[in-house]
Order: C-alpha cells, then structure tokens, then sequence
C-alpha cells in the first residue's frame, strides 16, 4: 500500500470511531487525523491469542479495513466466519443491530462534508438512505422497539458542533434533541426506550449525560475534569459503561445508571475505547492496541478474564453484537434455510404468480399468469409443496395478478391483467373448490 494510501486509511478509521467523540488530549477527533499510541508496541501488554466470545447471540456485526477500507463486516460469535456486507469505494462504518436482529443501521462517508445514515438487510442485502442532507450524520443508535434511531450529526463536519437527533426508523420525522451550542454525541437508548446517555461538552469538559427520550430533562451523571464518552447502557438498565482519561490512561469504566459507584474495568498502558454489552450483560467488548494494531477484545462484565477476538493485521473496531431473540431466549433463533423440489413447471412465459389458500385446505396454490398466447392456470398444492395443474384455462396474455375475496363469500377470487389490447383483464370467481368461473366483467 501507498504511503498516501496508508495516510487516507488512518484518517478514516479516525472518522468511523469518532464521530461520536470528541476533543481530548490523546482521544483522536475529527480534526486530528491520529490514532493514539500511548504506549510503544514493545511495552504492551502480553495478550492471549483469539478466544471465542459465548454471548448467547448468534452473530457479531463489525468494521475491519482488511479489504483496503472501511467496510461492514459479520461473523460468528466465536470469531469464525467473517464476511463483508457493504462494499463501498469510501467508507462504512459504526453498525447498530435493529431490535429484531434483521437490519443493521450505518453511516457511509460519501465524501468529506457529506456523511448519510443507511440501512440494510442483515446479509448486506437491500441497502437503502434514511438521510442525505448534504451534512455529516453518523452513529446510528436503534430504539429497544425498533421504531426510531437516534443519530449524531454535525453540520460543520468539524466536530465542534453537534447535536443528537432522532428519526422514525424508515428516516422520516427527524427532530433535534439536544439543540445547543456545546458538543452532544453518541447517544445509548435504556432498554425501556425512555432515555438516552450521551456524552457533552456543555460544562467545560466531556462528561456523560442523560436525557429523556424527546430531549427533555437533561442531567449529567458524571462531573470531573475529565472527559468520558461513549456511554453504552446494559441490558438490564442497571448500569452503563463508558470510557474516560480520569485516570491518565483511556480506560473502560462502568458505573450505576444514575452516575454513582464508579469503577475501572481495564487497567492497561494501551488505550481502551467503546464498550458494548453482550445480549446477556454478561460480557463486554472494547477496543484496543494493547497488541499493536486496532484490534476487539472481551472480556467479562466486571473486566475480568480478558482476551482477544480478532487477531488481523488491519484494524478492526466498531465491534456490536446482534440482539438476542425475541423473549430474552438465548437460543439464536433456526437459520432459514431452502431445499429446491425436485418439481418442474411448463416452460411457458410467466409474468406473475398468485399465491393463496384458494381451495380452503390451509396450504397455499397457485395461479399464473402466463404470457403470450399462453393459458393462466391454477395448480393446487398438496400439503407437501408438490402442484397439481387442475387443467383449468384461464385468461391468455395475463401480465399482473391480485387473489382475494373479491365477492365476500370467504374464499379467494382471482384478477389477471392482460398486456394485449386484444385480451382484456378478467375477474374469475371462486366457486369455493377452486374452480373458477368468468365474471364477464372486462
């Protein structure tokens, strides 16, 4: 790699791990374009090889620049299987797992005044804007009911000004929380969805704070001259982690929900920033260059017993588990997985197919729509996923289908479109054991 590329790499892991933090001595910000090193490599501290983290969820959302930038990454909890779902020319980067575990929210760095928010499926498919407002928005944080997303954004892209918003989670209704002159970043939803901890500059320093869910009632619950960032509540509403320079050293604290009984949980030369919980609060994740290079660590709740969970020589960050299923089971919920039949259809042109109970025995048939001068037809399905054409003709030239009980008698009816000019669209009618008739309506 180039030494300008190298140079471009660095200032955009900075980017992706600090658009939610802010202006400290050795903490990196937006306008300084370093990485902290607070301890030479040949002082850190020995670290066990790469051990599986048993979190009780199924995968680990993450952002590694392996592949030459900043990309969204999954694997499994043990580390094992990692692979690439985004793959832009710029950056990705700060995952957040939605509720339900099937969408991940990030931000992508279109260019250097224009960050967006965005979203997509859980397997990188289906990715789609919530903002583009010309400004730099950036760490996404998912309601605990799925239904709106807090975010940071900053309209100077300088990290000077920035205030905490949120939106409905399809990007509408964006609303100003925080609406100030001082620094608000980062923000942490309670589990119950009432409150958010942010960090601030408003009081001189950066200190945690908390605030209702529509920005009212704002409280600090740290006050030092130091500053601490990143606050991360746990599952069960208890406690929230952060990470802070009070002690010379960026270091992982955990304290009360409401400020008090503060206590260290890594004491290392090395810098360590952004904890997250595990689904089950038992664990903690952090990142570090206690081994030289931007690596995620785990380690217990209480800081005990911990150890590296990607070994790479890029760096890897931005580490968040996916929520546990619906319930607080800890069984990651069955993969879906499809075996193809070994049943064919007639190679006809097909522009559409319906699907519905249209026999009333609880499985689902079909009607297809074929093209040309190709007879739709309906094939009913024996409880096994196997089709049986019941020879019936219907309209030719069909091009859109719709099912349902159009006559209200409690079975469904069918309606196919036509693109001949020649063959009109048609209505059949369900005779309640899926023979159907024409309406002669056209």
């Amino acid at each position: 790699m180039s030494t300008r590329c190298k140079v471009i790499a660095t200032v955009m892991i900075v980017l992706t791990l600090l658009v939610g933090c802010g202006k400290t001595g050795s903490t990196p910000t937006l306008n300084t374009p370093m990485l902290p090193t607070d301890t030479p490599e040949s002082t850190a501290t020995a670290i066990p090889a790469p051990t599986p983290a048993d979190s009780g969820s199924g995968m680990i959302a993450f952002v590694s620049d392996r592949d030459g930038n900043g990309e969204i990454y999954v694997m499994n909890a043990d580390g094992s299987d990692p692979r690439r779902l985004t793959n832009w020319r710029d950056w990705d980067g700060l995952p957040d797992w939605s509720p339900d575990g099937r969408q991940i929210a990030f931000y992508t760095h279109l260019s250097d005044r224009n960050w967006v928010i965005q979203v997509m499926d859980a397997d990188g498919s289906n990715q789609r804007r919530l903002t583009d407002n010309g400004i730099c928005d950036g760490a996404p944080s998912w309601s605990p009911d799925g239904t709106r997303i807090a975010f940071t954004s900053d309209a100077g892209c300088n990290a000077e000004h920035r205030e905490i918003y949120v939106m409905d989670a399809d990007g509408g209704n964006p609303r100003n929380l925080t609406n100030n002159d001082a620094d608000d970043l980062r923000a942490s939803w309670s589990p119950d969805g009432t409150q958010l901890a942010f960090s601030s500059d408003r009081d001189g320093d950066y200190e945690i704070y908390v605030m209702d869910a529509d920005g009212s009632n704002p409280r600090w619950l740290t006050d030092n001259d130091d500053d601490e960032y990143a606050p991360a509540w746990s599952p069960d509403g208890a406690r929230i982690a952060f990470y802070s320079d009070r002690d010379g050293n960026e270091e992982i604290y955990v304290m009360k929900a409401d400020g008090s009984n503060p206590q260290r949980l890594t004491n290392n030369p090395a810098a360590d920033w952004f904890p997250r919980w595990s689904p089950d609060g038992t664990q903690m994740t952090f990142s570090s260059r206690r081994d030289g290079n931007l690596e995620i660590y785990v380690m217990n709740a209480d800081g005990s017993n911990p150890r590296r969970l990607t070994d790479n020589p890029a760096e890897d960050f931005n580490f968040v588990w996916q929520p546990l299923p619906t319930g607080g089971d800890s069984t990651p919920s069955p993969a879906v997985s499809f075996e193809q039949s070994a049943q064919t259809f007639p190679s006809v042109p097909t522009w559409k197919v319906g699907l519905g109970d249209l026999d009333g025995d609880g499985d689902l048939d079909a009607v297809f729509a074929n093209g040309q001068s190709n007879y739709s037809q309906v094939w009913l399905n024996d409880g096994s996923g196997y089709f049986t054409d019941t020879g019936q003709q219907l309209t030719q030239y069909g091009h859109g289908i719709d099912v349902g009980d159009l006559d209200n008698d409690g079975d469904l009816d069918v309606f196919i479109t036509c693109h001949s000019p020649s063959k009109p669209s048609k209505v059949y009618l369900n005779d309640g054991n899926a023979v159907f008739q024409d309406s002669d309506q056209e």
